[in-house]
């Protein structure tokens, strides 16, 4: 009987050939569902900054008492481009500031937007965004 291998080694080869292209295009298909589904994210850092525009420069100060309404404003709108930008609160972020994902990040952040200007400025809805 001996190996099978030695008798039919023209449908092996075919075997062979058939997986290795099945494998390739499975491949392929798993990275281009990777490409697209990452593609209509737009969550990514330059998007958010784009989004942002520049800190106030009575926020950026040392002095804590010109910080007003355009403060809060501008803590607030962190967190809004972070959703319109479609950054999922479980996305992980590569940032100097410790912050591991968008939901740390954005609980820090309403830490004033909620804690300090809800209090002050009561008529505003500030964002709740991965609360």
């Amino acid at each position: 009987q001996g190996n099978r291998a030695s008798v039919f080694p023209a449908a092996v080869d075919h075997f062979q050939s058939a997986m290795a292209s099945s494998q390739a295009v499975l491949l392929s298909f798993s990275l281009l569902v990777v490409a697209v589904s990452l593609a209509g994210c737009g969550c990514d850092r330059q998007t958010v900054i784009d989004c942002l525009g520049e800190l106030p420069a009575n926020c950026a100060n040392e002095n804590p008492f010109d910080d007003g309404r355009d403060c809060c404003d501008y803590y607030d709108k962190m967190v809004t481009c972070h959703e319109s930008n479609s950054c999922t609160c479980d996305t992980e972020r590569d940032e100097l500031d410790g912050f591991k994902t968008v939901k740390a990040y954005m609980n820090e952040i309403q830490k004033i937007t909620l804690g300090l200007c809800k209090p002050l400025f009561k008529n505003v809805a500030w964002s709740e965004y991965c609360k």
